[in-house]
């Protein structure tokens, strides 16, 4: 099979930066077939579905790389009806948002827990730059289809930015499931199937730890500058609002 693989990816795909523009040519007649263009675009993915629950992510990182390649190559030149194939067996479904993403065993599932695999960087990269380009590389598309903690990592280390305005407007009005549910932005979930929050009292020392992690995340959040984000303990700092909590802690006692 990497035989067949290599070859395809040594065709001079149309459309590609590298191969001619005919879109007629013979290698596009042959890669998508008039009387069925998905045939061998859904075999690819076939494929790589079972690559992805055969192999652990090391062997993976030996021997899936040029199918990623060319899943990729063909998502590029594709004709529309072919690339909303790609998108339906390779993003998540509105479906599987009962849940937050990445936790059934699907394929998309799959590839999301690879997107942020530690053990094989190159597979990590050819995953989450798939997913990306399945988004039309736009990154409030991307954060919408995988939610901002799969799609975070790849946009920082792409330096690109999601403007606020996308994320207030675009997203705003984009984030929701066929029903009209709200999604959660970072697990991708419905927030109408998320658990109801336990309410569980935190020790003072507990609050401390957590709103120093806080912190520090949005710290770090603000340094890359893929977001514009105010940081909302310094916030509460700033507007006194610590120091409230605090005294009335001291009253209560």
């Amino acid at each position: 099979m990497n035989y067949l693989v290599n070859a395809l990816l040594n065709l001079d795909l149309p459309g590609t930066s590298d191969g001619p523009q005919d879109r007629n040519s013979a290698s596009s007649t042959a890669l998508f077939p008039k009387t069925n263009p998905s045939c061998y675009t859904l075999s690819l993915i076939c494929l790589l579905d079972a690559a992805t629950q055969q192999y652990s992510d090391d062997v993976l990182e030996t021997n899936a790389i040029p199918l990623l390649t060319l899943v990729r190559r063909v998502n590029e030149v594709a004709p529309d009806e072919v690339r909303k194939q790609m998108q339906l067996k390779l993003l998540p479904t509105d479906n599987e948002r009962d849940q937050p993403l990445g936790t059934s065993d699907n394929l998309s599932s799959r590839l999301l827990k690879l997107s942020t695999t530690p053990v094989a960087a190159q597979v990590k990269e050819g995953v989450s730059s798939l997913l990306f380009e399945l988004s039309d590389k736009d990154p409030a598309t991307f954060v919408r289809n995988v939610g901002y903690g799969y799609a975070a990592g790849y946009l920082m280390t792409h330096q690109i930015s999601v403007p606020e305005a996308s994320l207030r407007q675009d997203l705003g009005a984009r984030v929701t499931s066929v029903d009209g549910q709200e999604i959660n932005p970072v697990t991708g979930q419905r927030r109408d199937m998320e658990p109801p929050d336990p309410g569980l009292e935190m020790t003072d020392e507990e609050k401390e730890r957590e709103a120093e992690r806080l912190f520090v995340l949005f710290e770090r959040l603000k340094a890359t500058g893929v977001m514009n984000v105010t940081n909302p303990v310094e916030a509460a700092a700033r507007e006194g609002r610590l120091q409230e909590e605090s005294e009335d802690e001291e009253d209560d006692k």
